[in-house]
């Protein structure tokens, strides 16, 4: 609602050029009841073609159980049927906790039938999440500067820039982001 329509149009708008990830979050996650101004908006985004919408899931480094996260994803399901995938926030990024991922990862595409899992560890994660897998795409870097691909560990690139992400914010211009 309000000045926040203004940004959804501007994503319309960028969507006739470029494919773009949404990640939904109205109430750091799909909240107490769905919200009508979300219902609408994420029924328009469905006509634009190269818009995929994933609902905000924290798992607070895995420390939240796994019933308490597929809760979260089901109500996602539920209220918003034009979600098309998950954004695991918060995920973690030692070996210890990629069964934990995993297994969410099946929940979603298998059980709920969503077609994209992106997570962020906001820092290098264990192969593991990659190649087990636990996630499409990992959020490999999160921070208020731009980002040095070269930073990234020999491993990624044995996989396609589309499983690898990097959240930068705070940044001056786009083109900036990859000046790291």
């Amino acid at each position: 609602a309000g000045d926040g329509t203004k940004d959804w149009e501007r994503l319309f708008t960028a969507s006739a050029t470029v494919p773009i990830v949404v990640i939904v979050n109205p109430a750091s996650g799909p909240g107490k009841k769905a919200d009508a101004n979300y219902v609408k908006l994420l029924a328009r985004s469905k006509r634009f073609e190269k818009i995929t919408l994933i609902g905000y899931v924290h798992t607070s480094y895995g420390k939240r159980s796994l019933e308490e996260v597929q809760a979260d994803v089901d109500r996602w399901v539920k209220w918003y049927p034009a979600i098309q995938g998950i954004f695991f926030d918060e995920q973690a990024s030692g070996a210890d906790k990629v069964e934990y991922q995993t297994t969410l990862y099946k929940y979603v595409h298998a059980k709920r039938g969503l077609k994209l899992v992106i997570t962020n560890p906001g820092t290098v994660c264990v192969e593991k999440y990659l190649s087990e897998p636990a996630t499409d795409a990992a959020c490999l870097f999160e921070g208020p500067k731009p980002f040095d691909p070269s930073t990234f560990p020999k491993w990624v690139a044995k996989y396609s820039p589309g499983h690898i992400a990097a959240l930068s914010y705070k940044v001056s211009t786009a083109k900036a982001v990859g000046e790291g």
